[in-house]
């Protein structure tokens, strides 16, 4: 029940679902990784569930899908996945538990279809074109962005 800073080998499953969680430049993991807030600079393989933010650094490789309604990739950053942004899915996959507002029904507040915003980039690090498409797509967007093989 505290943050976590991880430097080393883990396989299995991470939740630290009300607290952060940094994968340092030594860290690997092989692991599903849900947390309040998870911040990625070493090797990732996994998915990842963040129900506030996930930022992916330069020095970070991530093969694996992120769902979060924030998303940052910075440049040099190698990526494989998909990145879902929708809020509705952040809870499904977290779980009401760190959810601040209660559940809309079938309802998406406005949001659209969540199918605008969406973007592709075939290079093998982040560029531009994928960072703008996860850091800019509105609340509710489905942002997706592949890279080659890491």
């Amino acid at each position: 029940e505290e943050d976590l800073r991880i430097e080393g080998d883990v396989n299995g499953t991470v939740q630290l679902r009300n607290n952060t969680l940094t994968i340092g430049q030594e860290g690997k993991i092989r692991a599903n990784v849900y947390a309040k807030s998870v911040t990625v600079d070493g090797l990732m393989e996994g998915d990842l569930f963040g129900s506030e933010r996930v930022s992916i650094r330069g020095n970070a490789q991530v093969r694996g899908n992120i769902t979060a309604p924030r998303v940052s990739l910075e440049d040099g950053a190698r990526f494989k996945g998909s990145i879902e942004m929708d809020p509705q899915a952040v809870e499904a996959a977290l779980g009401s538990t760190t959810s601040k507002a209660p559940a809309q029904k079938g309802a998406r507040g406005g949001q659209g279809s969540g199918k605008s915003g969406g973007a592709k980039a075939d290079t093998a690090k982040a560029n531009g074109a994928s960072q703008a498409a996860s850091a800019s797509a509105p609340a509710g967007a489905k942002a997706a962005a592949s890279k080659d093989p890491l």
